[in-house]
């Protein structure tokens, strides 16, 4: 494994343990903005190097002691992507299933889902700026 590749899964692994430790213990006002803070993009940045960058931290998230769930990948992925040049959307969805709601996110990077299958993420209705009540009347 190339010594940039280790680096990435060193602070991937660490990244995990900060934002468990965040969500879990500080209310969510305090560290939202951080989660949705907006990030520059690299001219240079390829879709091929971000999937690489992905698919480390996703080895890292299968293989780790704290429990990672969607919210938790996708801040750990934002972060590390910000940091390394690459600006990434963060997209929430959600759905009602079996009378409950449900929510999951996932990035996007120039428009194209870079950390779950469109799949997964069409099972969803993407939250906007939407008027709430059109929101709930469309869940898929």
């Amino acid at each position: 494994m190339p010594y940039r590749h280790k680096l990435i899964v060193i602070k991937a692994w660490w990244l995990f343990v900060y934002w468990h430790l965040l969500i879990s213990r500080v209310a969510y006002k305090k560290w939202r903005k951080k989660l949705l803070k907006s990030n520059k993009t690299d001219s240079n940045s390829s879709i091929t190097e971000v999937i690489s960058i992905i698919k480390l931290t996703e080895s890292v998230a299968r293989h780790h002691i704290v429990p990672i769930n969607c919210l938790r990948r996708c801040a750990v992925q934002k972060q590390l992507l910000a940091q390394l040049g690459h600006a990434t959307q963060l997209v929430f969805g959600v759905k009602k299933s079996a009378g409950q709601y449900q929510a999951h996110c996932w990035l996007t990077f120039n428009d194209q889902i870079i950390n779950d299958s469109p799949e997964e993420t069409n099972k969803y209705t993407t939250l906007s700026n939407q008027n709430p009540e059109q929101i709930l009347k469309s869940f898929k």
